[in-house]
């Protein structure tokens, strides 16, 4: 459940942009607030079962480089603070996606703008939920 929070908006970039031309703007609006809808029920659910019960969870996905005594793992750190960061970026990037329909409706790449959104989503989520400094850099880097 964790993984499906951060990686929803991914994967709604990859289908927005690998496919945006074939389902069309519709297509691309489903899409992204499917993405972000998921990504923030997920995020109530974290807050739930963080905050309210008091289980903290750490991820650790796989070891990316090992250097001797210098271990790089790609982990993600669910404490209160994360899980609230979380809700909060998420449910401020789902309005940023339900207005950004309206207000770009009008613009020739709007189905890459919204995918570029959702990406823009997927690297706040890794920023937040990091729990190295490297790992961390590559959210800032997609971020910035």
């Amino acid at each position: 459940m964790y993984l499906v929070v951060l990686f929803a908006p991914l994967i709604s970039f990859i289908l927005s942009f690998l496919f945006g031309r074939y389902v069309g703007k519709n297509g691309v609006i489903i899409f992204s607030i499917l993405g972000m809808l998921f990504s923030f029920l997920g995020s109530i659910y974290i807050y739930y079962e963080v905050c309210l019960i008091g289980s903290v969870c750490l991820l650790n996905l796989y070891k990316w480089a090992d250097l001797g005594m210098i271990n790089i793992e790609i982990t993600f750190y669910f404490d209160i603070i994360v899980s609230i960061m979380l809700l909060m970026v998420s449910f401020i990037s789902l309005l940023v996606h339900i207005y950004s329909i309206e207000y770009m409706s009008y613009d020739p790449c709007f189905n890459r703008f919204l995918a570029y959104l959702s990406l823009f989503t997927f690297f706040m989520f890794i920023l937040v939920s990091s729990d190295n400094f490297i790992q961390m850099f590559f959210g800032w880097e997609g971020v910035v």
